[in-house]
């Protein structure tokens, strides 16, 4: 295996079986992230997500999650949102009471290491950097007072996941760098690292950003210095049409490749839309100290480096496909 190949795939994959498609009962889906642990490819393999609002479920399950020996089981936490500041701030208070007090039951054998949640519905509708700043130093302070403090919190917009429009992408992005920039308070203390989500597909057309979005999301979050995270629509390692539902699937080599190109090499939206474009798999390498898309590569070091600051990972609810294509493709053997 090239020292490229597993920089780049280096935990990506955040299992998500309970999401659509799959859509897994708790104890299936929990199962296969068990057994995937012990798999030879657990290496790939990130986190378990799960809503706020369903960790008491997972009490039925201690015996199968806790073993002698076994590491401790990490989660990424989904922490739902409203359609208000305050109606989201009442919700996630009462979502991460319920998580401090399933850490301290559950001490050293569980870690949430990542909470991801959307931004409030008028917040997202509004697109205003200022307003969005504000709710998010309120979130912060919240968690720095819990035991949830030092997560890795990842903020989605939420517009409509087909649409090119990117207003909302950027007041987002934007809001995220003014608090992590100008906290001059602390509040902050309570989040490892401040960053961006995006939905890049779903279980309708409709649900899939537009390459161009897709590029300029991965080069503005370069510009600001934010981490990016991407959820739903990334099973396979290559764009491509699917057949269900009838629409171009964007691929993982596509969006990580492009976005470890466009922090590495500098290069503009217009050159990292042809990465994220592009249907041919023999586009992409992995040699055994880079990789590469065409003409242009990164150093293995490089990628490493780029994936555990910037390029953290998707949610999917398959880690069987990925694995499975990438054999196909000969990347992975």
């Amino acid at each position: 295996m090239s020292a490229a190949f597993s920089a780049f795939m280096h935990e990506l994959i955040d299992y998500a079986g309970l999401f659509p498609p799959a859509s897994l009962d708790l104890g299936s889906a929990l199962g296969n992230y068990v057994h995937y642990r012990g798999e030879p490819e657990a290496w790939m393999l990130g986190r378990f997500i799960i809503p706020a609002d369903r960790l008491a479920e997972l009490a039925p399950y201690g015996p199968q999650l806790v073993r002698p020996g076994a590491r401790p089981m990490r989660y990424a936490l989904l922490a739902a949102g409203g359609a208000t500041a305050a109606e989201s701030l009442d919700r996630l208070r009462s979502q991460t009471d319920v998580a401090a007090g399933f850490l301290a039951e559950h001490a050293g054998t569980a870690r949430i290491e990542v909470i991801e949640t959307r931004l409030p519905d008028n917040l997202a509708a509004a697109a205003d950097r200022d307003a969005t700043a504000a709710y998010l130093m309120d979130f912060c302070r919240l968690l720095a007072e819990t035991s949830l403090a030092g997560v890795d919190l990842f903020v989605e917009a939420a517009p409509p996941g087909g649409t090119a429009d990117t207003t909302g992408d950027d007041a987002a992005i934007a809001a995220l760098t003014a608090v992590a920039d100008g906290d001059a308070v602390g509040a902050t203390q309570g989040v490892r690292r401040l960053g961006y989500k995006l939905r890049s597909g779903g279980v309708v057309p409709d649900a899939f950003p537009p390459c161009e979005r897709v590029a300029h999301v991965l080069v503005a979050c370069r510009d600001q210095d934010r981490p990016l995270k991407f959820t739903a629509g990334l099973h396979h390692p290559v764009r491509h049409r699917a057949d269900d539902p009838d629409v171009m699937m964007h691929g993982f080599l596509n969006v990580f490749g492009a976005g470890l190109l466009a922090h590495g090499l500098g290069l503009t939206a217009d050159e990292t839309v042809a990465i994220v474009a592009d249907t041919e798999a023999t586009s992409f390498r992995f040699e055994r100290a880079d990789f590469s898309w065409r003409d242009r590569s990164l150093p293995a070091a490089e990628v490493q480096r780029l994936r555990s600051r910037y390029l953290i990972g998707f949610g999917s609810c398959s880690f069987d496909e990925p694995r499975e294509d990438l054999t196909r493709l000969r990347l992975h053997g």
